[in-house]
Formats: structure tokens, sequence, C-alpha cells
């Protein structure tokens, strides 16, 4: 399957048709759902996609849910620039996430996304973290976004029963006496509630 994933068929595209960063295909996304029916014993094919640079993380999101048919499962792909792509059809067909998430006038930091946080309680929720301070909720595999700004959020831990119910510490105070205050939320980011300040680690 190692083998198998390092070689990847190129798409074919017109020479300068397109810009070299966008280019790229999305091989890593490809080679994923590859070698993953090809370790089990059944090959499948999947589309070149171009996305604006490599894949930093890939997540199958509805896998365990029991209505989840063959060739049917939600993927999410982040880039290393902090797009977002996702795919209805177990990694086939790919669309960016980008005019659900931002707006035009929005600058592009303020859209990119460092990490991707899916539930363990439902697979339909997921948590876009920004790298500013905005973050994008879906309740729906990504049907649909809200977006939340709460600051700067350093970490997040969704609870494995209860979908609604998060976790997360955020930086407060003045440098050098900043300190690190954990909050909860109950109603999937739309509202938080303070716990305790000075906090290092956490857990449910």
């Amino acid at each position: 399957c190692a083998q198998f994933a390092r070689d990847p068929r190129p798409s074919r595209a017109r020479p300068g048709s397109m810009r070299p960063a966008l280019a790229r295909v999305l091989a890593a996304a490809t080679c994923g759902a590859l070698v993953g029916h090809a370790c089990a014993g059944k090959i499948t094919t999947s589309r070149p996609f171009l996305i604006d640079s490599t894949v930093a993380d890939m997540q199958w999101v509805n896998s365990s849910l029991k209505d989840a048919k063959p060739n049917a499962k939600t993927v999410f792909v982040r880039s290393t620039l902090g797009s977002i792509y996702r795919s209805t059809d177990d990694g086939k067909n790919w669309v960016s996430q980008r005019d659900k998430m931002g707006s035009e006038d929005d600058e592009p930091y303020k859209t990119r996304i460092q990490q991707m946080i899916f539930s363990k309680a439902d697979a339909k929720y997921a948590i876009f973290k920004g790298y500013s301070e905005n973050m994008w909720y879906t309740k729906d595999q990504g049907d649909t976004y809200k977006k939340h700004a709460f600051g700067v959020l350093m970490d997040i831990k969704p609870h494995s029963k209860q979908p609604e119910w998060l976790l997360a510490s955020k930086f407060e105070g003045s440098f050098p006496d900043r300190y690190l205050s954990l909050f909860l939320s109950v109603d999937f980011g739309a509202s938080w509630k303070k716990l305790v300040t000075h906090v290092y680690q956490f857990e449910w």
C-alpha cells in the first residue's frame, strides 16, 4: 500500500492554463482513499482535484454512522494554507468551503483554518478553528456553517457524549501577567461561561 500511495497518476492540464501553486493535485486525498480500499482488498479510483497547497489534514467524518453507505461518506481536507475542501462521495468529487465560511470583504487570514475538530458524540458535528478570533461550527457535516468569535481559543475539546458541550481555554490578562482561563459552552460555541482561571491542562 505504501508503494501504491507514492505513485499517483498526474492529472493532465494545458500548459500555462493555471498557476503552479494551483496546479498541485490532491494526491494525498486520492492516495488516502486508494490505499484505504487497497489495504482492505478492494481498489477504487478517485478523480484528481486542484487545491491551493499541499494536504495538511484529512478526515472521514461519518464512517461510523449506521446509515453511511459505501462510497457515500463525507471527507474533509485542510490544506497547508488553511483552506477547507469537502467531499460527500468518499473523495471522488470535492468542493471548496471558502464561499460558505467567508465573504469577499474578509481578509484572507480571517478565513484560514488551522485545525479541524470532529465530535465523537455525533459525527455530524464539527468545529473549524481559525487563526484569528473566528471559528466555524457545523451540525450537518458542512452543509451549513455558523461563525462565532470569542477571542483566540488555544485549545478546544468536545464532550464525548454531548455534542453541544465544549471546553476551551483562552488567554486573559495583560503581558507579562497573562494566564489561561477555562470556558464552557453548552450550545456548541454560541455562548461561553468562564469556569476557572490559571489553567494549564484540562479534560472532560
